[in-house]
């Protein structure tokens, strides 16, 4: 897609009942396409099963291109239950390809649902579209088209059906059906925004015949309403011009990939604060976004200031997840010579187009969409919105400088999932993030082109990559990786800085006892500048993290025998280290099982992974009794890292400028005196630096461990040992793996 044609198309007051010709129209010639929607000749596909029944006034193919509300009910039987949904027709030549999802209600049950209603409840509406989206918990199967034939009016479709399970919340089943819908008859209510077109027919799905009523609601195929909160002295780019001369914007953008993105600008006076935490983020997430008024999907999106040196963060990973991300308005764009003189060391908020294109980015991944790099699915990096900045910026030239280089558009893998993946994926408060993405969980599978699953990226030659984890842990007790890069050659070699779990570069291959290898990452997706250091001959690089709750959830939660390995995008190729063996055992002592018993709460395994354990008094409880109880594991031992972490500093309300959560110093000396005790001081500074978050380079406890504090200082020089407060550890054993988390 070039930045040329992304200007916003003027589609939202386009009538449905005449885009790209009249209903009246004489059909067109015979259309046939495949599983896959290209051009072919499927009728193979469909069983023999042409398009009788031909209707006399046939709509032209462009015409079915949109969102449709679908109502299935079965033949000969008064309905019990309401069975409608969203069905979606990508009409792109040479591809026509449909997909839907079904939800199911019992009338009795639900007394707001009416069969064949023209409109749902509360519906999300977007000027004269409107979208079908329904309770998550009425959620019953997904379909897409596996052949497709148009021909005269008459859209005939055999389709793939992925049953939900809603004890499990996964996908539990697979059968087929078959669909034939004829189109032409105009539908108008007055509850409707305007006037529509209709198509009628049959379905088969199980054995049985259902009629069919589908009633489009939109030229767009799916649509959001997201909510905009501004900090003060910050502003959101409500347009921007492409260097091209082009405007754009949010909208415009997202309507490109066949998404209707409404921005609402809520709030502009978001009190000031030039650093803002993961859990501050959380926090504001609660406190400023509006109250919902409709049932459709809505996201959350904030124009901050600051975290570390990123750019922009999709950081809700609580249930219900994805429903907000944020920009940070006061990162600076590096001073390189790729980079447009206005643009070079400014605020990335201060260049409308690099902040618009990294609000469109961070909302893409609350829509659960990956970096290209980091997809499963062989994707190109390059110049489109899912690539990280790093990376845009990476294609520039002089002639070419970011952010003109930059595609204001999806590629086509990304466009597909924005279109086409099943709600549970894609919709905000759904499925956590990575969801149906390969084989992070039983979502369903994408189509996969020629190049297959894997990537395929050049080896980064005489450089090597090991990981090392503690050969057996008890089920429940927490686990760190440390991860070294190496340079075998005779010359310097140029490394990412990002040695952590968080950006990307780094990921994890975790294969459980008798599964499928995991793709397995942090739970905060950071999105910033690309950097690289040198490391000379024969030099090493260390980097720690926490791998007991990840992508994956608990990443240990059976007992067997795991193999874990790495992988390293150093920026000039791929190194991949040798597995290495962990073998899970059951918790045996008491003391043991008290510990996995507490680690099994999700909040307190989140904790582990932010370091910080928000303003739940039930999780720091649990940290309490794991500090004090069992402070002599390492487990205990992280528990109390996080708990003076937390009271380190305090929590703002940022609505009311308040302390939502004060600083305990005493208690944060204690928890931190807990961990000196169980911990050398070179593993203290391991633990501390796998328990903070990645993205959190100013946490209080890595100014501890350094002995920053004046007390601590002190304390160790004249004891020479272990002080209260503050742990004199190797200064540079800390500032080489500060340098692996995000900030730095």
């Amino acid at each position: 897609m070039k930045q040329e044609s992304t200007g916003q198309p003027e589609l939202d007051s386009e009538p449905l009942l005449g885009l790209g010709g009249s209903c009246g129209q004489q059909h067109e010639d015979a259309i046939f396409y495949d599983e896959d929607g290209s051009m072919t000749l499927a009728l193979a596909a469909m069983n023999g099963r042409a398009a009788a029944d031909t209707p006399v006034a046939a709509c032209p193919v462009k015409q079915l291109n949109g969102s449709w509300f679908i109502h299935i009910t079965p033949q000969g039987v008064h309905p019990t239950n309401a069975i409608r949904g969203a069905m979606r027709i990508e009409v792109a030549s040479p591809k026509l390809r449909i997909s839907g999802d079904i939800y199911v209600a019992n009338p009795a049950v639900s007394p707001h649902i009416v069969p064949l209603e023209p409109i749902t409840a509360s519906p999300l509406i977007i000027g004269k579209n409107w979208y079908p989206q329904f309770d998550h918990k009425e959620y019953a199967w997904y379909f897409r088209s596996v052949g497709v034939q148009y021909q005269a009016g008459a859209l005939t479709f055999k389709f793939e059906r992925h049953l939900w399970n809603p004890v499990t919340q996964e996908f539990a089943g697979v059968d087929n059906g078959f669909m034939k819908l004829r189109c032409g008859r105009p539908f108008n209510h007055a509850s409707l925004p305007q006037p529509t077109v209709e198509m009628f027919g049959t379905a088969e799905i199980g054995g049985v015949t259902h009629d069919v009523v589908a009633r489009k609601t939109s030229v767009f195929q799916r649509g959001c309403d997201v909510e905009v909160d501004v900090m003060q002295n910050r502003s959101f780019p409500a347009t921007a011009q492409t260097c091209a001369g082009a405007s754009i914007t949010f909208t415009s953008i997202y309507r490109t990939a066949g998404w209707d993105c409404r921005t609402r600008i809520s709030q502009t006076n978001i009190p000031d604060d030039d650093e803002l935490t993961t859990v501050e983020l959380q926090t504001a997430l609660s406190t400023f976004r509006d109250a919902p008024t409709h049932q459709g999907w809505r996201l959350w999106l904030l124009v901050g200031s600051a975290q570390g040196g990123l750019f922009g963060i999709m950081f809700d990973d609580i249930p219900p997840h994805r429903e907000a991300a944020a920009g940070f308005f006061d990162s600076t764009i590096p001073d390189d010579p790729v980079i447009q003189v206005t643009a070079r060391n400014k605020k990335i908020g201060e260049v409308p187009s690099a902040f618009l294109r990294t609000l469109v980015h961070e909302a893409g991944h609350a829509f659960n969409l990956f970096h290209p790099k980091h997809d499963v699915h062989t994707v190109p990096i390059g110049t489109t919105i899912m690539n990280q900045t790093g990376d845009v910026i990476g294609f520039a030239t002089t002639t070419n400088q970011y952010p003109c280089n930059v595609t204001f558009g999806f590629d086509d893998h990304n466009r597909s999932s924005l279109l086409h993946s099943p709600d549970p994926q894609v919709a905000p408060g759904r499925k956590p993030f990575g969801w149906g993405h390969g084989d992070l969980s039983n979502g369903v599978a994408e189509p996969v082109d020629a190049a297959g699953l894997v990537p395929l990226h050049k080896p980064a030659r005489e450089m090597r990559l090991t990981v090392a984890i503690k050969d057996t842990v008890f089920r429940g007790e927490f686990v760190l990786a440390t991860f070294t890069v190496t340079n075998l050659s005779a010359e310097t070699k140029k490394v990412t800085t990002a040695l952590n779990l968080s950006q990307g570069d780094l990921r994890l291959r975790v294969t459980p006892p008798g599964g499928t290898p995991l793709d397995v990452r942090d739970r905060i997706l950071a999105c910033g500048d690309r950097k690289f250091f040198d490391l000379a001959p024969g030099e090493s690089r260390q980097a720690v993290a926490q791998i007991f709750y990840t992508t994956a959830g608990r990443t240990f939660r059976q007992t067997g025998r795991y193999y874990v390995s790495a992988e390293l995008d150093t920026g000039d190729g791929l190194i991949e280290s040798e597995p290495v063996e962990v073998v899970v055992r059951a918790p045996i002592t008491d003391d043991e099982r008290a510990i996995s018993q507490l680690m099994m709460d999700d909040n307190v395994a989140r904790s582990l992974s932010l370091g910080d354990y928000g303003l739940s008094e039930e999780t720091r409880s649990k940290l309490d009794q794991l500090a004090d109880q069992h402070g002599q594991t390492t487990t205990g031992a992280a528990a109390a890292l996080v708990i003076a972490n937390s009271l380190g500093r305090p929590i703002r309300n940022l609505r009311t400028g308040k302390v939502a959560r004060k600083a305990e110093p005493e208690r944060a000396r204690q928890a931190m005196s807990i961990a000196s005790k169980q911990c050398s001081a070179n593993d203290l500074v391991e633990l501390a630096v796998a328990v903070v978050a990645p993205t959190d380079g100013n946490a209080p406890i890595l100014k501890n461990v350094a002995g920053e504090s004046g007390k601590g200082k002190k304390t160790a020089a004249k004891k020479g040992r272990k002080a209260r407060g503050g742990v004199t550890a190797p200064t540079a054993r800390l500032e080489a793996l500060r340098r692996s988390l995000v900030r730095y």
